[in-house]
């Protein structure tokens, strides 16, 4: 027998509507997912039995790594979020850069978002996700691994820069940087550079900062 909490139980008796006898699908945001059978209802208390339970489900050959400057407008971000969080991605920094107009995130806030996406969509991994500056987010990615594919996708790339829809995929995890309003500094492109990050392009259109993440999210999650 499952207990949903008093918050989910509501939910899913005032809002949903369901009854005794319906056929629920529940997951934990670690990769767990239970088709269960709803057997007792009220506003305060639901109660399934469960009917299958499947571990790992629908996690991908290659993780995702989005690391991002956020927007100005709050609700640019949190629109991004939500919509990589559908498409599925398994980490999301936002980076305090230079020249970022936002300099703080409310992590709690991004995590409900989150939490709201998976149930819509029906993800069962709910995404890393982080907050840190410019220079401490390179410290925490390893260097010289082919475990890692590491790229930075800014507006002033030259014209040979390869496009990321071209590039193979082939490790197991993949990493893109894509700056703020105002772009990457030279030094913070040198900067990662110097920490194994290779240009990339996501195209001849200049792009929204959060247009660009999530566009980068859709071509990673090509398999």
């Amino acid at each position: 027998m499952v207990w949903l909490s008093e918050e989910e139980s509501k939910h899913c008796a005032m809002v949903k509507h369901r009854r005794v006898g319906d056929t629920l699908m529940l997951i934990d945001g670690r990769g767990t997912r239970v088709t269960a059978m709803l057997t007792d209802i009220n506003r305060h208390r639901v109660g399934l039995q469960v009917l299958s339970k499947e571990s790992q489900w629908g996690k991908r050959s290659r993780a995702f790594h989005l690391a991002i400057a956020p927007t100005k407008q709050r609700e640019r971000m949190e629109w991004m979020l939500e919509k990589t969080v559908e498409i599925g991605i398994e980490k999301i920094t936002f980076l305090i850069c230079e020249r970022s107009e936002r300099q703080q995130i409310d992590l709690s806030r991004m995590s409900r978002i989150a939490i709201a996406a998976i149930k819509q969509s029906g993800t069962a991994f709910l995404p890393q996700i982080t907050c840190l500056p410019f220079d401490d987010f390179l410290k925490t990615i390893p260097e010289n691994t082919p475990l890692v594919e590491k790229y930075i996708a800014w507006c002033e790339t030259p014209e040979d820069t390869p496009l990321l829809q071209h590039i193979p995929m082939t490790a197991v995890e993949m990493t893109v940087l894509v700056g703020p309003e105002g772009d990457f500094t030279y030094i913070e492109v040198e900067k990662a550079k110097n920490a194994g990050f290779k240009e990339i392009s996501l195209g001849k259109k200049r792009l929204r900062t959060e247009t660009a993440g999530l566009f980068a999210c859709c071509l990673a999650a090509k398999e």
